[in-house]
């Protein structure tokens, strides 16, 4: 039983799209292989906090913020972060953006 060649070319696009998909996923600092929990803090200033910025629990990276979003009417800053599924955070924690390093940049650090 031979393969024609269009057959040949679906799959071999279908693959390549595939790799696209989880290689664009990873530059952006997400795992696709990876279960993750979501969880989101409420700011009224962010001064400089990105998406892919590292979420520290007691000077270890344990994840990342993977959005900021704004309410148009309250102003208000919504930051979602994704931690691995196996890091349990205790309901009584509180997300404070600090200076990460010398040059400035942000991250989250969970108390």
């Amino acid at each position: 039983m031979s393969i024609s060649k269009e057959t040949k070319v679906g799959v071999l696009a279908a693959i390549a799209i595939a790799i696209l998909a989880i290689g664009y996923n990873y530059l952006k600092g997400e795992n696709v292989f990876e279960d993750t929990n979501e969880y989101y803090g409420k700011y009224e200033k962010i001064e400089g906090l990105f998406s892919s910025n590292p979420v520290i629990i007691r000077g270890f990276k344990v994840g990342h913020v993977s959005g900021v979003e704004m309410d148009n009417e309250s102003l208000e800053l919504t930051v979602k972060i994704k931690v691995p599924d196996d890091i349990k955070i205790p309901s009584n924690s509180t997300m404070k953006i600090i200076n990460y390093d010398l040059i400035g940049s942000k991250a989250v650090e969970i108390i």
